[in-house]
């Protein structure tokens, strides 16, 4: 019995493949979990502009491509159209 045969003559190798293999794909798995779950807190953190000092900017609508700060348009997005209707820009 100098080779890799076990005792009912099957081979150990296949299994021991298998082993690793599986083992190997839960390593990744993990690998890649980890890196969603940071991306994820990573853009909930910048999203609520809580990692900067930085004022979130929007495209104005109706602002022919000017910028404006988002805040007061989520607060308030049915002022803001009546106020732009009115001829006061926001």
């Amino acid at each position: 019995m100098g080779d890799s045969s076990s005792r009912d003559g099957s081979s150990t190798f296949p299994s021991v493949t298998k082993l690793l293999v599986a083992a190997g794909a839960a390593v990744v798995g993990l690998g890649v979990g980890l890196a969603v779950i940071a991306g994820q807190m990573g853009s909930e953190s910048n999203a609520n502009g809580e990692n900067n000092n930085e004022e979130r900017m929007m495209k104005a609508p109706g602002g022919g491509g000017t910028y404006m700060p988002r805040k007061p348009f989520e607060d308030d997005p049915k002022g803001y159209f009546r106020d732009l209707r009115a001829g006061k820009k926001g």
